[in-house]
């Protein structure tokens, strides 16, 4: 029998990314995936450092998840700010890699010319976590030699385990948001169930209103009734409790005069949903500051409530 053939170093890494790969695909953990993404790496090049960060869409950071490096330094672990122009807002946005020749002589880098002073790192390899169009992230790896550049393959085997990073994090998040998702037809059932064994409209107005309490999770929900000789709303009922089981202040408005919110009469008269938050709102501009203003509140969502083609109230 002939010698078993010695694995060539090509065929050493094509086993090892094999290996990664199967092992995000299995792993539920974020911190797992992390930690299994940064020790392949680890083993496969030679960086001085290598830094994971998530972008956080909401407020335009990357929030640090994992690093390897010779010094532990606190800042890898916190948020980092993206700014207007920088090198890490322009991997996030354009989805591309990034090659810095000396890190730290880098206008551009932000709070990353710092940590490189601080780490002596100059030649860097900035790439993006992604999926499709949609960006989790970036990876920097980071060396002490100035202008390292990754080869071709490199590049190649970052792109597919970091790809594959990218598909364990959405496949994670998506069975969250499924796990989570608010099923409206369950609480409908329910409250049509609750409504049939009621016999006063109090009582029906009250149901509705702790379902609604219960499902939106608003800060108060409240009941007004409409008098079409006055021409004015009149509060007739609202929850005692918030979502959190916190008592709500009894101060509500008794009377809105329809004078003094006269879009908003107008859409709920038309049957339609109003929705008003800080950077959006269903009614025109000029109605929308008097309202929240006699409202007392940053956003607003009221539902008419209709009774044989008369507007009876929200």
């Amino acid at each position: 029998m002939g010698q078993p053939k010695t694995p060539n170093p090509h065929e050493k890494r094509m086993v090892a990314i094999g290996r990664v790969l199967q092992t995000l695909r299995e792993t539920d953990g974020l911190d797992k995936l992390v930690g299994t993404t940064l020790d392949f790496v680890k083993a496969e090049f030679e960086y001085d450092l290598l830094w994971i960060g998530f972008y956080d869409r909401v407020n335009h950071r990357l929030q640090g998840k994992g690093h390897q490096c010779k010094q532990d330094l606190r800042r890898l672990r916190q948020t980092i700010p993206l700014l207007p122009g920088d090198l890490m807002e322009q991997v996030v946005i354009q989805q591309r890699p990034l090659a810095v020749p000396d890190l730290r002589a880098e206008s551009r880098a932000g709070e990353w010319t710092k940590i490189a002073e601080t780490l002596n790192l100059q030649g860097t390899l900035i790439f993006p976590i992604r999926r499709r169009y949609l960006c989790f992230g970036v990876m920097v790896l980071s060396s002490e030699r100035w202008g390292i550049s990754p080869s071709s393959s490199e590049r190649a085997t970052l792109s597919l385990v970091l790809g594959s990073l990218a598909e364990s994090v959405y496949d994670r998040e998506q069975e969250h948001q499924r796990q989570t998702a608010k099923r409206p037809d369950q609480p409908l059932l329910k409250l049509l169930g609750q409504l049939g064994e009621l016999t006063t409209l109090e009582a029906r107005l009250l149901a509705v209103v702790e379902e609604t309490q219960r499902f939106v999770e608003p800060d108060r929900t409240n009941v007004y009734w409409f008098n079409p000789q006055d021409r004015y709303f009149w509060h007739r009922l609202g929850n005692r409790y918030n979502s959190r089981g916190r008592s709500v202040s009894a101060k509500s408005l008794e009377a809105i005069a329809v004078s003094d919110i006269k879009g908003f009469y107008q859409a709920l008269g038309n049957g339609q949903l109003v929705v008003i938050g800080e950077a959006q709102s269903s009614l025109a501009g000029g109605s929308t500051g008097r309202l929240m203003e006699i409202a007392g509140a940053r956003s607003l969502m009221a539902a008419p409530i209709f009774h044989q083609g008369a507007l009876l109230g929200n």
